[in-house]
């Protein structure tokens, strides 16, 4: 997030960070203790996907997040008015994760666009040297035409009452879904 006014602000019980730019707009609250969980609001949030970088080797930088355990990420529950993935506009979105032994719960991803409905849960576990995410993916929309106009695939399908349910897994994080590596049934 380029050109982003970042604002922290430490507290004995928490840190508060206060983000405004462009693509970003909201707050995040991280406890001293962060085992009492991660609290994130945004009005705006806007996340590059591959397709949406820059392609230009002197342009491009890395912004990607490794984690080596999702386990040893906090409890979270982000609340984001406004959220876009790439050419993907999401609309309303709730997510809300707690550790597990072996990983993380995913207890609840749902967004809500004007021609989408999508409710999310499942896992991120540590599998050997890597992860893997296990999910159940509830997809909603009174056009698939309009759904996949809202996730960036424009003019593909006119119409159709759609209700579809992805279980399956793949290799890495839940922000790494690719039907190339999918495992499962739709």
């Amino acid at each position: 997030f380029a050109d982003t006014r970042v604002q922290v602000e430490h507290a004995p019980a928490q840190t508060n960070v206060t983000l405004k730019g462009k693509g970003i707009e909201g707050t995040v609250e991280v406890p001293t203790e962060t085992s009492r969980g991660v609290k994130g609001n945004f009005a705006t949030l806007y996340l590059p996907s591959d397709d949406t970088q820059p392609t230009s080797a002197a342009t491009v930088v890395d912004t990607g997040v490794a984690v080596e355990d999702p386990s040893a990420l906090p409890p979270m529950k982000i609340a984001i008015a406004d959220l876009h993935i790439g050419a993907s506009m999401l609309g309303h979105s709730d997510l809300q994760t707690s550790p597990i032994a072996n990983g993380m719960r995913i207890d609840k991803w749902s967004t809500r666009a004007r021609n989408l409905s999508l409710d999310a849960a499942g896992e991120w576990v540590k599998n050997g040297s890597g992860s893997r995410s296990n999910m159940r993916i509830e997809f909603t929309a009174a056009s698939l035409g309009q759904m996949l106009d809202t996730l960036g695939y424009g003019n593909m399908v006119e119409g159709g009452k759609t209700h579809a349910v992805l279980t399956g897994s793949w290799p890495g994080s839940p922000g790494e879904f690719a039907l190339a590596t999918l495992s499962g049934s739709l």
